[in-house]
């Protein structure tokens, strides 16, 4: 006579308990995980303009100067112009491992817009991996400077302009753009001697502007940042 083998299985219950408990671990992990990609995101972005902060000392040796914020350039056959034309991002080009697309750009042409554009539209439309932080994936291309007027990421004024000749703009030949970035509570900021340092977008703005600019001669320690 065969035997019989009696075999037990989960109850409904004891699954849904597996279930939850499971549920509750991936709730526990997921803002760890999280947390640990905000981190390297973070990392690889202080990276960045520690890069950056180099190729410009390395700039100021070989020029005497740091590279332009802006230049003039032609727009077409006999104009020349300070709007859309090349930044200090172009001309460092060579100094941050991309001498082939410095030596593809022809800085005598705007970059942005008529002839110029259609002359250079690729280089202007490069992504340069050591000016993008990771955790922004949208960032633009090579033209874009900011101002030190309005804090990092500010919420309480989140807003910016671009020239009083056109409607609906408001500064005349060059953006005004509030440095922004998706770091929770501010923005990575690099300072002129190459260090890099997290600004919260909390900081008050006479002290924003202080670090902007050497012009108004104001002792900024570190403290108030």
């Amino acid at each position: 006579m065969a035997k019989t083998v009696s075999r037990r299985g989960f109850t409904l219950i004891e699954l849904l308990v597996v279930i939850a408990i499971i549920a509750v671990l991936i709730a526990l992990l997921l803002p760890a995980v999280q947390s640990a990609r905000v981190a390297a995101r973070r990392a690889q972005c202080i990276n960045n303009l520690k890069q950056i902060g180099l190729a410009l000392h390395n700039y100021l040796a070989a020029s005497g100067s740091f590279p332009m914020a802006n230049t003039i350039a032609y727009s077409d056959p006999g104009v020349q112009t300070t709007w859309g034309t090349w930044s200090c991002h172009a001309l460092m080009l060579g100094y941050i491992d991309n001498q082939p697309l410095y030596n593809a750009a022809n800085f005598s042409w705007n970059c942005w817009y008529d002839v110029g554009y259609n002359i250079k539209s690729t280089v202007f439309n490069a992504r340069i991996n050591s000016f993008l932080c990771p955790s922004d994936s949208k960032a633009g291309p090579l033209n874009r400077n900011f101002n030190t007027i309005v804090p990092p990421t500010s919420q309480t004024y989140p807003w910016g302009g671009c020239r009083l000749d056109c409607a609906g703009c408001g500064f005349e030949f060059g953006q005004y753009e509030n440095a922004t970035s998706n770091h929770p509570g501010g923005s990575n900021v690099l300072f002129a001697d190459g260090s890099v340092t997290f600004i919260k977008s909390t900081i008050a703005m006479p002290t924003w502007w202080a670090l902007g600019t050497k012009d108004g001669g104001e002792v900024v320690t570190s403290g108030s940042y």
